[in-house]
């Protein structure tokens, strides 16, 4: 589905392109050549579920055929990484994480993130109106701020 697609069926939600200035705020667009190994390896050994997310915090076969990036040294220096991924057809935000330091997001498949500032967290708990939506095309990767 592309982006026109999804804002055609989400029109209570503005669904902004990963190129649009208000993403700067939470993170920057990456060169994707840099995960053409990662998103093979997730298209020739991973499957999307019908139903629901298939969730993989680290897979240890990614850490064998995805070699270290300068870039990803410069993001991480010598923070241990975990190379995982998420399959699915999701259509209900259940849940929001952040993370202490930077995170990769590689699109090997159209995604839609919804990305909020940890500004906003009151009381442990935070108000989805305050978040955005972002469109990121197939073959996409960024890198999201830790805030």
């Amino acid at each position: 589905m592309n982006a026109q697609q999804l804002k055609a069926l989400n029109k209570d939600i503005l669904i902004n392109e990963i190129t649009d200035p208000s993403f700067l705020r939470y993170g920057k667009v990456i060169p994707f050549s840099i995960f053409e190994i990662y998103a093979n390896y997730l298209h020739q050994h991973t499957r999307v579920p019908e139903t629901l997310n298939q969730y993989i915090a680290d897979d240890p076969k990614i850490h064998e055929v995805f070699p270290k990036h300068p870039l990803i040294m410069d993001i991480f220096e010598d923070i241990p990484l975990e190379y995982g991924y998420v399959n699915g057809n999701n259509s209900t935000l259940n849940a929001l994480e952040f993370h202490p330091s930077a995170e990769i997001n590689i699109a090997a498949t159209p995604l839609v993130l919804m990305l909020g500032h940890t500004d906003d967290i009151n009381d442990l708990s935070y108000d989805v109106k305050n978040l955005e939506a972002f469109y990121l095309p197939a073959n996409t990767a960024i890198v999201i701020f830790p805030t």
